[in-house]
């Protein structure tokens, strides 16, 4: 059986409890009076103690809450002043970029005209900021601007990223270093292009040593022919290895590398070397002086044809020199000019490339069976007829250019202006 214990605090509460439960079922305890107050005093205690505890927790919640917003409010003003700093940082930061993007942007036009001028007169560039990153945008012929990579071709785009190079080179160098090395910078660059990167080495930048790499021999040529380099100062790399490194040997004259093989008694190697040499210098001179090659469907041309085809543009060019000089009433022009058609006419003469049409016994194809005795003279006479386009002061290859000024004319000059016929 179980009891139900309660504890009563008054006569009247335990009657009413027997009366609702029975007496054997009901175990009263009467607190007493002092019993009754200490449990309501424990009570109390009990719920001021839970408030103290509560209190207490909440004072360090309190304290926490404090620093935390005295935080809050440094983060705040620091992050106010870095925002300010920032601000003004990248306001001073575009400031000085932008002028630095307008002078290296003057400069790029500037040289890419260079080299472009014949189809390009009007080129323009846009240099911007987006962000961290820098926006370089063309014009392409006038029809808007774009990345440079979307229209224009790969020739253009190497002779801008030259352009460029030199624009930057220009304003962070200066005159600190004078050196500018150039590593196979032309490889998608045509003739015509090449040619005028020669003259902007030459006009825009002459104070400046260059140290160009390239194995490209065309090219190489251009840069003696066209005065930038000296034959002295070209080095050709013959080989290379991991233990010895690149083989090298100074590039000598072809002459000179002729009379070495006249000099073994090898004219068959004098011969080819003549040959060659001599075909790819009459066919930078035929670009030169615009002259009329014969057009070959086949596109194979020989010595011969870019020879007799130079020959003539010389020889009418130094006509009209002459013409105009006398007109114009320049007897001493005229008397040099007169000296020369008479040389000319002499070295044309006994280097006998006229003949090979008519005679083909005479023909370079034939030197190869020459002794050294009989190819000596063609050898000599090859260097005067080479000597006729080429000014001895600069050795620069004569060229067909436009004199400056307001009523420009057709000129025939070097690079120095030594030598200057006008052929207009």
């Amino acid at each position: 059986m179980k009891i139900l214990s309660l504890e009563i605090k008054n006569i009247r509460g335990i009657k009413y409890m027997q009366n609702i439960f029975g007496a054997p079922f009901l175990e009263i305890k009467m607190l007493t009076p002092l019993e009754n107050v200490l449990k309501q005093i424990g009570e109390k205690l009990s719920q001021q103690q839970t408030a103290w505890d509560t209190l207490t927790k909440m004072e360090d919640q309190w304290k926490r809450y404090q620093e935390a917003s005295r935080e809050k409010e440094m983060c705040e003003i620091l992050k106010n002043r870095a925002e300010a700093t920032l601000g003004h940082f990248e306001g001073a930061r575009d400031s000085i970029l932008e002028n630095i993007y307008d002078a290296v942007k003057k400069n790029f036009e500037e040289y890419y005209k260079v080299i472009h001028s014949d189809d390009e007169s009007e080129f323009v560039s846009k240099i911007t900021q987006l962000g961290a990153e820098l926006n370089l945008e063309v014009d392409f012929y006038q029809r808007g601007m774009f990345p440079p990579h979307a229209l224009h071709s790969e020739g253009h785009q190497d002779s801008m990223g030259l352009c460029l190079f030199f624009a930057l080179n220009n304003y962070l160098i200066q005159d600190a270093i004078k050196v500018i090395v150039l590593d196979d910078v032309i490889m998608s660059i045509d003739r015509t292009h090449r040619r005028a990167i020669c003259q902007l080495l030459k006009k825009v930048f002459p104070d400046k040593q260059y140290i160009i790499t390239t194995h490209d021999n065309a090219w190489a040529k251009q840069l003696r022919t066209e005065g930038v380099v000296t034959q002295k100062n070209m080095i050709h790399f013959a080989n290379w290895n991991i233990d010895t490194g690149p083989i090298f040997e100074l590039e000598k004259d072809v002459f000179d590398r002729i009379k070495e093989d006249l000099d073994k008694n090898d004219v068959p190697a004098a011969a080819h070397r003549l040959r060659r040499n001599a075909e790819c210098f009459f066919e930078n001179v035929c670009d030169f002086l615009m002259a009329d090659v014969p057009y070959k469907g086949h596109h194979q041309w020989e010595l011969g044809d870019f020879a007799l085809a130079a020959i003539s543009a010389y020889k009418g060019y130094l006509k009209k020199a002459k013409s105009n000089s006398q007109k114009m009433g320049q007897p001493e022009k005229f008397k040099e000019l007169e000296q020369l058609e008479r040389k000319a006419t002499e070295t044309i003469s006994r280097s006998q490339i006229e003949q090979w049409v008519i005679n083909a016994n005479v023909h370079y194809n034939k030197w190869d069976e020459f002794t050294k005795n009989d190819f000596e003279p063609v050898v000599n006479a090859f260097k005067d007829l080479f000597d006729l386009f080429t000014c001895s002061s600069c050795g620069t290859t004569i060229s067909r250019t436009q004199s400056k000024g307001p009523t420009p004319k057709d000129i025939v000059s070097c690079g120095c202006g030594k030598i200057f016929w006008n052929i207009q």
